[in-house]
């Protein structure tokens, strides 16, 4: 059997189409799998993600559609009205066209049958694919020629998917914000504290009891190299005074998807933050650098609004590659990671702050995190997806 998949190269659809056909020619290879809108009219069967379903091809041949969001139902106020107009007609055509629907989870399944008015017996609920994580970590060298292709951060926490007001990227940019500034404000009270115990122990110290740290470039050199002793200027408040830079605070944002008007406006939100030199933006990512991203990155950073229905994709990718994950506390993010990450509401800043600060900081969490993903990792074997998808194929 020729099974043909959605050729849309500029899109993420298109992404994910040669993805799986790659993925389908290993485990199926008794069919073919194209992804090559030239060689449309010798395809058995055809596996679409978009309502855009090329209507000539499927009067002939067996179809299914992939939805992965009615968004546009459920948030009318974000689109326009020709654009709902022109979605609903979109969407009503290729649903009554399509052989065999997809959705990702029972709830989707039943909201589309309930509002379109489509048989549920011709919805099937199949987990989305995630990038495959190679079975061996990428080696260092790769990992470095990836940070220097996207000059990437030493320290950094990634947000993937769509750039749009709606997965609260300035929300992430504001408990970054925060935790530098509790960070220095708690090194600041330490450095202070140090100098008037120095002090009580022994007034006499020069420059002390004028309010100045005489130490200072030793301190400062002890917080980037971490040893200090012995150095010439130490004094007894320098072994006090706390490193000069922690993770929290001199972690960077990496974000990732294609560029839209908003993505612009982000970079200008985070300008008056003073905090552009800490956000890189990726529009133009290469699949294959997709494991090393996911390898670099400390954290990742997913915060759809709770009412949409985002993709789980980027949280399965992420959980695979075991990247520790704060997400916002949705059923569908639920549904994806279980009890291998932080939840938080995606509005509340400080909520985001504060698992970050668990995420960054502490060891033994990061480490729990990591055991935890790898077990539900499990549940989004290739083989369960290629098998599932090859048994409604062969079903029509």
């Amino acid at each position: 059997m020729k099974i043909g998949f959605e050729e849309t190269p500029a899109a993420p659809a298109g992404t994910y189409s040669r993805h799986l056909a790659k993925l389908l020619a290993e485990y199926a290879p008794e069919h073919e799998y194209i992804v090559d809108g030239a060689r449309y009219k010798e395809l058995d069967l055809y596996h679409g993600f978009r309502p855009g379903l090329p209507l000539p091809l499927l009067r002939r041949i067996p179809s299914v559609m992939t939805v992965d969001n009615l968004n546009f139902l459920r948030y009318p106020h974000l689109y326009s009205l020709p654009e709902r107009l022109v979605l609903l007609r979109l969407y009503r055509r290729a649903l009554r066209s399509a052989s065999r629907l997809i959705t990702v989870n029972r709830d989707a399944r039943e909201e589309l049958s309930e509002r379109l008015r489509i048989d549920p017996g011709r919805i099937e609920v199949v987990m989305p694919l995630a990038a495959r994580v190679p079975h061996e970590p990428p080696a260092g060298a790769q990992l470095e020629a990836v940070r220097r292709k996207y000059m990437l951060p030493a320290e950094f926490i990634l947000m993937l998917g769509t750039v749009e007001e709606r997965h609260n990227h300035k929300v992430l940019f504001e408990a970054v914000g925060s935790l530098g500034e509790r960070e220095r404000a708690i090194r600041a009270e330490g450095l202070g504290a140090a100098q008037r115990e120095a002090v009580a122990a022994d007034p006499e110290l020069p420059g002390l009891a004028a309010g100045r740290a005489r130490g200072w470039g030793a301190a400062t050199a002890a917080g980037r190299g971490g040893i200090a002793t012995g150095m010439r200027g130490e004094t007894p408040a320098d072994a006090a005074v706390p490193p000069a830079a922690s993770s929290a605070e001199r972690v960077g944002i990496v974000v990732c998807g294609r560029r839209t008007v908003y993505a612009d406006s982000l970079l200008e939100y985070a300008r008056g933050r003073h905090m552009a030199s800490r956000v890189d933006f990726i529009y133009e990512l290469s699949p294959d650098d997709l494991p090393a991203l996911f390898r670099l990155a400390h954290a990742f950073v997913y915060l759809p609004d709770a009412g949409i229905e985002a993709s789980i994709v980027p949280v399965v990718e992420a959980m695979r590659a075991g990247v520790p994950m704060v997400l916002s506390d949705t059923q569908l993010n639920r549904e994806a990671a279980g009890d291998a990450a932080a939840y938080v509401r995606p509005e509340a800043a400080g909520e985001v702050a504060a698992a970050l600060e668990n995420v960054l900081s502490d060891v033994n969490f990061r480490r729990e995190m990591k055991a935890r993903e790898r077990r539900r990792a499990e549940l989004f074997s290739e083989y369960a997806v290629a098998r599932r998808l090859i048994d409604i194929y062969s079903s029509l």
